[in-house]
């Protein structure tokens, strides 16, 4: 999904888990930002903006009666060569 978000903001977020509900209807996304906490809520914005998009790729990707409302938080910085890809735009 990263290749198809082309927000600016969301080039420094890097997703750490996603905690899907017992019924499947809600779901956590944890992220960290690379950048700093300084950019943390021009990315919140960012994230609210393209989270129909997201749901959209979502149903598109998985065979699910229901397609998971997504609730994004914030999970600190991270390092920028800590192993995993950064979500890039």
């Amino acid at each position: 999904m990263r290749d198809d978000v082309s927000d600016p903001a969301l080039g420094d977020v890097r997703v750490t888990a996603v905690v899907l509900s017992v019924d499947y209807r809600h779901a956590r996304v944890h992220f960290a930002l690379t950048t700093g906490i300084e950019t943390r809520r021009t990315v919140e914005s960012a994230l609210l903006r393209v989270t129909p998009f997201l749901r959209a790729r979502l149903a598109d990707a998985i065979d699910m009666k229901r397609t998971p409302d997504l609730r994004f938080v914030f999970d600190g910085v991270a390092l920028p060569d800590d192993g995993g890809a950064p979500c890039s735009v």
